[in-house]
């Protein structure tokens, strides 16, 4: 037999086995291994080893080995205010400036002797003091017609003690107090609240987190980036609460609301099978 045949002959052999073991396997479990292929004589001491590939998933080499899951966590915290700030004062009405501010002044040294009573002198401040007139307009005349003066002078009173803002508010009223613009329940200190809506905010981070890393095939390793993206309050949360009652006029304090917003990146890996 020439030595063309001997090569031709090899390789009608090296094929018939080669589709043995594709019909055996299938062409997407077998690793082809090519020691030597050539022709001649020395191909007598070639060999061809065909193995199994390992069971891997098909999409094995298409999922990264980690994954960044970005979320946003919020958070909020419930506290009872321990203070209140009462906005209240007095606004009197005359023909001329000096007249109007006479009459203030007489009336709101009687409103603050009152409101001594239930906060420091020194932490009670002006926080509004406007004086001017008002017009009126005329149809007759087409113009504005100038009017009485007015004089408006509002404190800001701290109270610490929410049983007495009922009556502290009546008796300032009783003694000439027209105006009560504001009152505001707060508390003293709020780093526990903004503490308790942060850990909200990060668990709820975290329960986003995992559920979308569960959804993708993935679970969650450590965290890689944690941002504060803002903490509101505290501010009236809506919810209502015990009434404060004292003379005449009833107060609900309610709760107040403590939020955080937090912006966390996880790193997650492929789940084990």
């Amino acid at each position: 037999m020439s030595e063309h045949s001997g090569a031709a002959a090899r390789t009608n052999s090296f094929l018939a086995l080669l589709g043995s073991m594709l019909h055996v396997f299938g062409t997407a479990g077998l690793v082809l291994v090519l020691v030597a292929v050539t022709a001649g004589p020395a191909a007598a001491d070639s060999s061809t080893v065909l193995e199994p590939a390992p069971d891997l998933p098909a999409t094995a080499e298409l999922r990264p080995a980690e994954l960044r899951i970005q979320v946003e966590g919020q958070g909020d915290a419930r506290v009872t205010p321990d203070m209140v700030y009462v906005w209240i004062g007095v606004q009197t009405t005359a023909p001329t400036a000096s007249t109007a501010q006479q009459k203030s002044a007489a009336v709101t040294s009687r409103v603050l002797d009152v409101l001594r009573r239930f906060a420091p002198p020194e932490r009670i401040r002006t926080v509004e003091f406007q004086l001017y007139r008002e017009e009126r307009w005329s149809e007759a005349e087409q113009r504005s017609i100038p009017g009485n003066f007015v004089l408006r002078h509002l404190f800001e009173v701290p109270i610490d003690d929410l049983a007495k803002v009922a009556t502290a508010v009546d008796q300032a009223i009783q003694a000439g107090a027209n105006v009560v613009q504001n009152v505001e329940y707060t508390v003293k200190d709020a780093k526990q609240a903004q503490d308790d809506a942060l850990r909200a905010a990060m668990l709820d981070a975290e329960r986003k987190a995992k559920l979308l890393a569960a959804i993708n095939g993935y679970t969650i390793l450590r965290v890689a980036e944690i941002e504060e993206s803002a903490t509101f309050g505290p501010v009236f949360a809506a919810e209502g609460g015990s009434p404060v009652r004292a003379a005449v006029t009833p107060f609900m304090p309610g709760q107040l609301k403590v939020s955080a917003q937090l912006r966390v990146v996880f790193i997650a890996v492929p789940a084990s099978r």
